[in-house]
């Protein structure tokens, strides 16, 4: 099975941040906000993200709606900042997978609800997202479901994931391109890093695993 991080992975582009772009855009949201989405951004792509803060923050907006409330939002966000931002190399390779009759998933840790059209899109078989819960009526708490899909969170996801379909985690290949996606990387048995961030294009030489750069046109480019 192939498992692929979203953000810089299949697309480039960030869905947390383009969220947060979506919202101050679109008049519901402070220009603040555009602060606190860099800040926690950089935190992320350090290792030093806190998450709690963070999971207030990139979900506030939502609180009291529900999925069908929001259905429109998702798809205008979609629509404005994600589907152009697909890798052809990205959309070729999963192609190519499910020519071969192989198992995929995407796995982020944004919330999934903003992952889906791209999943149809791209016509990926399964979703590995933070999950957003929800009140008895439908709508969003502004908490999530743990564990948070992100960092040492993503291989209870991907373990689950595996478990449920026959499979072990040395049978999984995982994409990733950022530092926070060393462990699950390292946990499954197979690996490529795709657009690295420093500090995994140093992991992935040091283990040899793959490099690919995927660019907005052209071919992937084997490093």
């Amino acid at each position: 099975m192939h498992i692929f991080d979203m953000d810089h992975t299949l697309i480039d582009n960030d869905c947390d941040l383009s969220w947060q772009t979506y919202l101050q855009a679109d008049g519901r949201a402070e220009i603040t906000n555009l602060f606190w989405r860099d800040f926690y951004y950089n935190m992320y792509r350090l290792g030093r993200l806190n998450v709690p803060a963070f999971l207030r923050f990139q979900y506030s907006e939502m609180i009291g709606r529900t999925k069908d409330e929001l259905r429109s939002s998702f798809d205008a966000h979609y629509e404005r900042y994600v589907r152009g931002a697909i890798y052809p190399e990205a959309r070729a390779l999963l192609a190519q997978l499910r020519g071969e009759g192989r198992i995929t998933a995407i796995c982020t840790a944004s919330a999934a609800v903003l992952a889906e059209n791209l999943q149809r899109e791209l016509n990926v078989e399964h979703l590995l997202g933070t999950q957003l819960r929800t009140d008895g009526a439908g709508r969003y708490t502004g908490e999530i479901e743990e564990p948070y899909c992100y960092g040492p969170g993503k291989i209870e996801w991907v373990s689950r994931f595996c478990r449920e379909h026959g499979f072990s985690l040395d049978d999984a290949a995982y994409y990733g391109d950022s530092a926070t996606d060393i462990p699950v990387m390292e946990a499954c048995g197979h690996a490529v890093a795709v657009n690295p961030a420093p500090q995994l294009e140093r992991r992935a030489r040091a283990q040899g695993w793959p490099i690919v750069h995927f660019e907005r046109s052209g071919e992937a480019v084997q490093a």
